[in-house]
């Protein structure tokens, strides 16, 4: 008889409880805030819900590649890139909301990272040319 059968799956002193921001109020953020938001709070839900990691930095990646060489449709790539996020954790979150049914405040995080994000975009859109083509 095979005894590793009856040895717990579980490993001790592991926490497998998972943890979620609300997808739709995410995607409000991503709206309104733009890639920042997108990638930041996307990296961190996703890091929450035990997705594989490369998933969420290859878009991380891509979005942030698509900033830098389209920058005046950087928003409309936001939102992509929130669509993909929320496309790539819908099913764990589904998962979460049947085991936990609970959510974490998306508020706090998203005006700071929204604030920050749009920093950027006007940092890059006055500087930007200067940065990458010299004066």
């Amino acid at each position: 008889m095979n005894h590793e059968l009856f040895q717990p799956t579980l490993k001790p002193n592991v926490d497998y409880e998972t943890k979620s921001y609300n997808l739709t109020h995410y995607l409000l953020a991503v709206f309104l805030g733009g890639l920042l938001p997108a990638i930041v709070l996307g990296i961190k839900n996703a890091s929450w819900l035990r997705i594989k990691p490369l998933w969420s930095y290859v878009i991380a990646a891509a979005g942030v590649a698509v900033f830098f060489f389209a920058a005046r449709y950087a928003h409309f790539f936001a939102i992509g890139t929130g669509i993909m996020y929320y496309f790539l954790m819908r099913g764990k979150y589904r998962i979460h909301m049947r085991l936990y049914a609970k959510t974490e405040p998306i508020l706090p995080e998203a005006v700071l990272y929204a604030l920050l994000g749009k920093a950027v975009e006007w940092f890059f859109a006055a500087k930007g040319v200067q940065l990458f083509h010299g004066n």
